[in-house]
């Protein structure tokens, strides 16, 4: 602050001139004027200048003229230079800034013998002559590393070597002496007696103000990395570094926080949001990487645009989505994973706070498209009788990605998603096997799927349904049996071997009938259970046993031989039961009724009583042949092991 007003009170401003065009917009190089002439030599050039561009010729030819600018200026330039020089902190500040005269000598007309002089100056006893050496050098020199085409390789050595002569500078006194008379032989009251001190202290902001812009316009990343690795190793001082760079990524700073405040005004508009968030990001994607090369990756500066330009994007995106239904639509599902990508490319912007938000924000996202993926996957085509198994296996291929995202982003919502897909997958491919079981064809072609289902799920209970299915289908879809023995003397022999014989062990029927049930695997009967017949198909018979302090009975499934007739011919009892006792109950309630009531005779209530009474021996006799069908299903000798440990037949 001391600095800042120590400068308005000189009157001196170096930040006006601190950019890459510090010397293109000089006017003692644009002129070919030395920077001691007089204001009548100033004005004569001038005239010349206007007086050849009046008639069309080429300006006055300058014969003395070290590092002229290119492109050549035109006449416009030349004069618009030599009009700031009424200004004396303008003309003072272009002085300094450019070659002083030679004491006593001529300059050579080629930069090579004048460089050569500049040296012998600078290693001389003459005070004067070493300032004047030491400043040529250094405005040579500087000028090389701001205007020079060299490549990345060259741009450490050229920028070391002009801050080395500008250090010089700094410290040759004789060099603010000369400039000091400068101001005095000017005799203008504009400048004060401050003015040398003031050129002095904001002399490394200007170098280096110069220096940050040139890498910033730099049009490489691999370029500003390296100008800005030079500007670093200037030694004028850490802080002065820190404010040029800073004040030099100022324009694209601003330029970044209106594009941010666009993408956060667009979240309440009801359009497509990728038409603003694309150029949003397109225009980010250069500033970022520019802001990143000049400041560091951690720079708070850097950290604060960015988090405000993935902030932006991400309060456009998840407006966009809760705009959505929710339905399990394709055209949603793709609006979900558009969305997905959107933030995901939000989150590598960088930014601290505003990436844990968008990973939060993308688990959710990503949670809504899984189960919406699942619900679409449980849906039946039209007019078909069981689920399609390629809806399985899309539901698999759209839930890979999400999935592996989301293990990522949260674990928790990651285990719980896959068992909603293993599950899904469960009830898809069970309703697909128990249809081909039911047409005679083989199931055994959902059994790899279900594995894939196996690995994927996390909860007990439901690893245990799917391991239930696999042995079920593997049962059913054993090929034919052969018939074992009629006399032999293990009729039990085929359950060696087997996943009941397990079941066996479980019942503490394993010593029954005298044998381990775990020996060499014996055909069984390819007859009917029902009827006798020759079987070609299964059917599954449904059993239960009630579990004494368990919640729920357990359920077992069990594949018997059964012929194209019987196979849905029903089992169950227990509803014509309770049918038969209804009709008694009402008929009772009839003759109660013509009993207490005079006005009421049997012959009124004749034919429901007559109704009643067939009824009741149609249901029992379909109620004798499902018994006699049980009676006959319970000779199986599997079934009948399961009878024996408690288990019921249920259908």
């Amino acid at each position: 602050m001391q600095e800042s007003r120590r400068l308005d009170h000189t009157g001196i401003d170096l930040t006006s001139i601190a950019s890459v065009d510090l010397y293109r917009r000089n006017a003692f190089r644009l002129s070919g004027l030395p920077v001691d002439a007089a204001p009548r030599q100033i004005r004569r050039r001038a005239n010349e200048i206007e007086a050849a561009e009046r008639l069309g010729g080429e300006p006055p030819r300058i014969e003395d003229m070290l590092m002229r600018a290119s492109p050549k200026p035109s006449a416009a330039e030349v004069l618009a230079a030599l009009r700031r020089l009424r200004d004396p902190t303008v003309r003072i500040l272009d002085e300094f800034f450019w070659l002083w005269p030679e004491p006593d000598r001529e300059r050579p007309a080629t930069l090579t013998g004048a460089r050569n002089l500049w040296h012998r100056m600078l290693g001389g006893d003459d005070a004067l002559d070493a300032a004047v050496g030491a400043h040529n050098l250094a405005i040579a020199d500087h000028l090389r590393a701001v205007e020079g085409r060299y490549g990345t390789e060259h741009i450490a050595a050229r920028w070391q070597t002009a801050y080395k002569r500008w250090r010089r500078v700094l410290a040759e006194e004789e060099c603010w002496n000369w400039l000091a008379r400068r101001v005095e032989a000017t005799g203008d009251p504009q400048l004060k007696a401050g003015a040398v001190a003031a050129i002095r202290a904001g002399l490394p902001d200007a170098l280096l103000g110069a220096h940050a812009q040139l890498a910033v316009s730099s049009g490489s990343t691999a370029r500003t990395g390296k100008l800005v690795a030079a500007a670093r190793k200037s030694r004028l001082g850490d802080d002065a570094i820190d404010r040029a760079l800073t004040a030099a990524v100022q324009p694209e700073i601003a330029r970044l926080r209106s594009l941010a405040e666009q993408a956060t005004e667009a979240a309440g508009v009801r359009e497509d949001y990728w038409e603003v968030c694309g150029p949003v990001l397109d225009g980010a994607k250069t500033g970022l990487t520019t802001l990143r090369a000049v400041l560091g990756d951690d720079h708070p500066t850097v950290s604060g645009v960015a988090d405000k330009l993935a902030t932006g994007i991400r309060h456009c995106v998840v407006a966009a989505v809760n705009r959505l239904g929710s339905d399990e639509s394709t055209e949603r599902r793709d609006d979900l994973r558009r969305a997905i990508d959107w933030l995901e490319r939000a989150a590598k912007l960088g930014g601290g706070v505003a990436t844990d938000r968008i990973d939060a924000d993308t688990a959710t996202i990503t949670y809504n498209l899984v189960i919406a993926c699942c619900n679409a996957a449980l849906r039946k085509p039209a007019r078909a009788h069981y689920h399609d198994p390629a809806a399985q296996r899309r539901l698999i291929e759209e839930t890979r990605e999400p999935l592996k995202r989301l293990r990522r982003l949260e674990a928790d919502a990651h285990a719980r998603l896959c068992d909603e897909v293993a599950g899904t997958s469960l009830v898809i491919l069970v309703d697909f096997a128990n249809g081909r079981i039911r047409s005679g064809a083989d199931a055994s072609t959902v059994l790899p799927a279900l594995r894939g289902a196996l690995e994927l799920a996390n909860d007990r209970q439901l690893r245990d349904q799917i391991t239930k299915a696999i042995r079920d289908i593997e049962a059913v879809s054993r090929p034919a049996p052969e018939p074992f023995p009629r006399h032999s003397a293990d009729p039990f022999a085929h359950l060696r071997g087997t996943e009941h014989g397990r079941l066996l062990e479980e019942l503490g029927l394993a010593d029954r009938f005298g044998q381990d049930p775990y020996g060499q695997s014996v055909p069984r009967s390819p007859h009917c259970v029902l009827c006798g017949a020759v079987a070609r198909h299964t059917r599954e018979v449904l059993m239960a046993r009630l579990v004494p302090g368990a919640p729920r009975p357990d359920v077992h499934q069990l594949a018997v031989p059964c012929c194209h007739r019987c196979l849905r011919k029903r089992l169950g009892v227990t509803l014509l039961r309770i049918v038969k006792g209804l009709l008694f109950t009402a008929a009772f309630t009839l003759l109660a009724l013509v009993m207490f009531m005079s006005s009421l005779a049997l012959s009124d209530v004749s034919w429901w009583m007559f109704g009643m009474g067939v009824a009741i021996l149609l249901i029992q006799f379909v109620q004798e042949h499902r018994q006699s069908r049980r009676s006959r299903l319970a000779e199986d000798p599997e079934v009948n092991v399961m009878l024996a440990g408690g288990w019921l037949i249920v259908r």
